[in-house]
């Protein structure tokens, strides 16, 4: 299950899944870097990613623990919180 970032803020250590509906409308790939990291998280849809880092220096203030997509800041609505418990 996922929830609405609209009502839950999101937190370095929070597990989310990248929207990748908005984050083509919002245009992560203006670079060769950056259409490489695209590439990479529609090849991996369903990846969960750590939240590693926020800043107040730009608009997009999430970054991600990743090799790939790391370099790469993302907004709230570009991310799906998931539920921080486990259900077997």
């Amino acid at each position: 299950m996922s929830a609405d970032n609209k009502i839950h803020s999101l937190n370095v250590g929070d597990r989310v899944k990248v929207n990748l509906d908005v984050v083509s409308q919002n245009g992560l790939f203006e670079s060769d870097e950056q259409q490489k990291q695209f590439d990479y998280l529609e090849a991996h849809p369903d990846e969960v990613f750590t939240i590693a880092s926020t800043t107040v220096d730009a608009a997009a203030t999430y970054q991600l623990d990743h090799p790939v997509v790391g370099a790469t800041s993302f907004y709230a609505e570009e991310l799906i919180l998931e539920d921080s418990g486990y259900e077997d």
